[in-house]
């Protein structure tokens, strides 16, 4: 990962209508390409239901920006109403703060706080909450886009290589 020194902060020539654009589209989120990355922190997915989120709610659960997360590939759903994530318990982002064992990392709430978090679901105290497909509450991972989110709104922290006009075009990568 490196810094982009030409980075085009009005009217980038790459972009599609240098005019309208919002970002430079040259600069390069994929750090597992065979070109240098040159941003490593998740942000929380722009599209669909989630796009509200992207203003001043000022919710202090809605996570948008943080430490980059591992690779989830699923949850168990425990009876006591608790959540195992599986993740990859080798991700390089457990080598960014903390025990080196588990993930922890700096989160950015709506509501303008940031908190060191030391689990993948943020603050134990405040545990955002999403609601399933049968009305269920569940507590919501940070780096986790639960597939059973009755609003989709639930907390989806990530760096999007690809993005689109609905939340399936876009591309996640994970270390």
């Amino acid at each position: 990962i490196v810094m982009d020194n030409d980075y085009y902060y009005a009217e980038p020539p790459t972009a599609v209508n240098p005019k309208l654009a919002l970002w430079d589209p040259a600069f390069s989120a994929d750090f597992t390409a065979a070109t240098p990355g040159n941003f490593s922190y998740a942000h929380m997915l722009p599209s669909g239901p989630r796009i509200a989120i992207w203003s001043n709610t000022f919710e202090a659960t809605q996570a948008v920006l943080g430490n980059r997360g591992p690779l989830i590939s699923g949850v168990a759903k425990l009876p006591s109403g608790k959540i195992a994530p599986q993740y990859n318990r080798s991700s390089n982002t457990r080598l960014i703060h903390g025990s080196r064992t588990e993930w922890e990392g700096k989160i950015a709430y709506n509501d303008n706080h940031v908190n060191y978090e030391s689990s993948l679901w943020g603050d134990d105290s405040k545990i955002y909450m999403y609601k399933d497909t049968s009305g269920a509450l569940w507590p919501d991972l940070l780096h986790y886009d639960e597939p059973d989110d009755q609003l989709g709104t639930n907390n989806f922290l990530g760096i999007f290589t690809t993005s689109g006009k609905t939340p399936g075009e876009f591309r996640s990568i994970w270390d």
